[in-house]
């Protein structure tokens, strides 16, 4: 683990009604593994965890998603797109991920993640860690 954001209280977005708020983070980690690997790694770890995958955007036990490569590389496949294809529209990702890689330019919009999370819709986002 290269940094570690800290952790956001979010209400659910999307997804049935009734859900409970969610605890949202990033972390920038550095790792051998091709990111098709490290998404096998991800999924496994949720499935360990107790993760049912029932319902879309339903309520999860726990939800670790790959969004983007350091170095800005594009990847397009049946199984992963990163950067992630709506990482743009979740404020809920953005501020954890301003916090650790704010300058990291999106290579598709050519903008930085510290814009991206200034121009995106307030959506109730406020530190889980101190709140």
């Amino acid at each position: 683990v290269v940094a570690r954001a800290a952790v956001v209280e979010t209400a659910a977005v999307g997804g049935p009604a009734g859900q409970g708020a969610y605890l949202n983070g990033a972390w920038l980690v550095a790792s051998a593994l091709g990111p098709h690997q490290l998404l096998h790694l991800l999924q496994a770890i949720e499935t360990a965890l107790g993760r049912a995958r029932a319902v879309r955007w339903g309520a999860r036990s726990i939800d670790l998603d790959l969004l983007l490569r350091s170095d800005g590389a594009v990847v397009a496949s049946p199984v992963l797109t990163l950067p992630h294809p709506r990482l743009h529209e979740r404020p809920f990702v953005l501020g954890p991920l301003a916090e650790i890689a704010g300058e990291w330019r999106h290579p598709l919009l050519g903008v930085s993640i510290a814009d991206l999370w200034v121009r995106s819709a307030e959506c109730g986002v406020r530190s889980a860690t101190n709140p």
